[in-house]
């Protein structure tokens, strides 16, 4: 009987040593897989502006095409300034830009609102 047991217990632990163990990752490694799947034009951090900023931008009416460029940015509820003013830029750089050209009224305004900057008349 006393043979048996020790066999067993030989057996499970063979089994315990075959079960694969993956690594856990560190702290790095997912801050990476992170950044590799955030989307395009989007910023690591915001803060308070950024919400009104959006809302600002959101009340153009803007080419779908541009909205697939930019993986539907504008619809995001926070938007960076200058990863807008990116995209803005990298998309008039596009074939598309001159069959479906963003209105200089959006571009005005997304490079001149700022929520942050106080109007200021002296």
């Amino acid at each position: 009987m006393q043979v048996q047991k020790e066999q067993h217990a030989q057996c499970v632990e063979q089994e315990q040593a075959q079960v694969l163990v993956e690594p856990v990752p560190s702290d790095e490694e997912v801050a990476i897989e992170v950044q590799l799947a955030r989307k395009k034009y989007r910023a690591s951090s915001y803060d308070i502006h950024d919400e009104t900023y959006a809302k600002q931008m959101q009340k153009y009416s803007l080419p779908e095409v541009f909205h697939r460029f930019t993986e539907g940015l504008l619809e995001e509820p926070l938007i960076n300034r200058d990863r807008l003013l990116d995209a803005i830029d990298d998309y008039n750089k596009t074939d598309s830009c001159d069959d479906f050209p963003l209105s200089l009224a959006f571009q005005n305004a997304a490079f001149n609102f700022r929520p942050y900057q106080p109007c200021v008349i002296c």
